[in-house]
């Protein structure tokens, strides 16, 4: 419930910017953005200000849950060792039946499971989000090389329009290229660099807002599935480091 009311005010405050900067665009547009007496002006700037912190904070716990999740299911940091196995015979004479193995569970890595959960497979929502991830890593770096490209081959070169909006779309065109490749690789840079990218479409108002939101439910449903691959490479290297180790000392 708790993670539902989070996906929401990502979703709320990510409306928050869209709306904010269409404003200040507006008030740009009629010229009333830099006047000296504005309340509006201020107004949308602490909005805007405020929603961008917020969403921030809000994917940051978001990010931060999914690894402290991750750490629990036993992808930590610290490499778990099993205990040599204890000697509980010592010949027939000191044989006791008080001496059996143990069957506790101690990292706890069993589960209860019902005869319906064996005959009913689980879906991995996670892995759905991921599948929508996929189709926006093909679509959003089309979408801006498509506009840089037309704005290159159609636009009025030597006006400061012009050269705002090729600025703008190579930027988008280079995080969203960026973000696409991390993603579709399950990098953990690949999922800050779609949150930036996701940041950045919510101020294009408004196709690239929904665009954003679009992204940044996403982001956040798929989160596990960058967070458990990064933490079984690392387990693999330390376990690749130890042998090396072992294998130098003998």
């Amino acid at each position: 419930m708790l993670r539902v009311l989070r996906i929401i005010g990502i979703v709320v405050f990510a409306l928050l910017i869209g709306f904010s900067a269409n404003s200040l665009k507006s008030m740009n547009e009629s010229g009333e953005l830099f006047e000296r007496y504005n309340s509006a002006r201020k107004a949308n700037l602490t909005v805007l200000s405020v929603s961008v912190l917020v969403l921030g904070a809000l994917g940051y716990f978001e990010l931060t849950r999914s690894r402290r999740l991750a750490l629990r299911r036993g992808y930590g940091d610290v490499r778990h060792r099993r205990d040599e196995p204890k000697d509980l015979s010592d010949g027939l004479e000191s044989t006791s039946i008080y001496c059996a193995p143990e069957t506790v569970d101690v990292w706890k890595g069993r589960r209860l499971r019902t005869p319906r959960s064996h005959s009913k497979d689980q879906v991995d929502i996670a892995e759905i989000w991921m599948v929508f991830l996929r189709v926006g890593c093909v679509v959003f770096p089309s979408v801006y090389l498509g506009l840089l490209a037309f704005q290159l081959i159609y636009g009025f070169s030597g006006t400061t329009e012009f050269t705002l909006l090729v600025s703008a779309f190579s930027v988008l065109a280079l995080v969203s290229v960026v973000a696409a490749f991390g993603l579709l690789k399950k990098k953990p840079w690949g999922l800050a660099s779609g949150y930036l990218l996701a940041i950045l479409n919510l101020v294009v108002f408004p196709y690239g807002t929904a665009g954003g939101l679009f992204l940044l439910v996403g982001l956040v449903g798929a989160t596990p599935t960058f967070v458990i691959p990064a933490r079984e490479r690392q387990r693999v290297a330390r376990h690749k480091a130890a042998k090396k180790a072992r294998a130098s000392m003998v």
